[in-house]
């Protein structure tokens, strides 16, 4: 299996390959750790490139180095990154991992968990669902196995 990882904090991106290794024959595993790093490679692959993308909803907009802060959070980063795969059609199948359950606009409005993973479900067809992450409970675990299920 030939994953990407969009994740921009290292304990949760080490978590989730942890749990990767110790459940599935990971062949190649790709990590992006901001929103431009992810973005710029995701709308030139094909599902032949990759099987799955297990995508974090808030993140920089750079990656941060000794030299850059990470510009400013994008709290919709994934769903943008979905947006982007939708405009260029790119089918592969994509899981969100968050550790957000409320996510903010600009002008205020605010969505729950469950209304942006229904949002998204119903406006991206390579959408497969929304794994609530939390480090302290094995939850997400389970859910991320559920959701994997398919695309095995």
């Amino acid at each position: 299996m030939k994953i990407i990882i969009v994740e921009d904090d290292e304990n949760k991106y080490e978590n989730i390959i942890k749990f990767l290794k110790e459940n599935y024959s990971i062949e190649n595993e790709l990590h992006f750790d901001s929103y431009q790093s992810a973005i710029k490679k995701i709308i030139n692959m094909q599902s032949d490139d990759v099987n799955l993308i297990l995508l974090d909803m808030s993140m920089s907009t750079f990656s941060i180095t000794s030299f850059e802060t990470g510009g400013r959070k994008r709290p919709f980063a994934g769903k943008e990154i979905l947006e982007q795969m939708k405009w260029n059609d790119v089918q592969i199948p994509v899981i969100v991992i968050t550790a957000y359950e409320t996510f903010e606009e600009q002008d205020g409005q605010t969505y729950s968990l469950e209304e942006l993973c229904s949002l998204m479900k119903n406006k991206y067809s390579n959408y497969i669902g929304c794994v609530y992450y939390d480090s302290s409970q094995r939850n997400w675990m389970e859910q991320l196995k559920i959701f994997m299920k398919d695309q095995l």
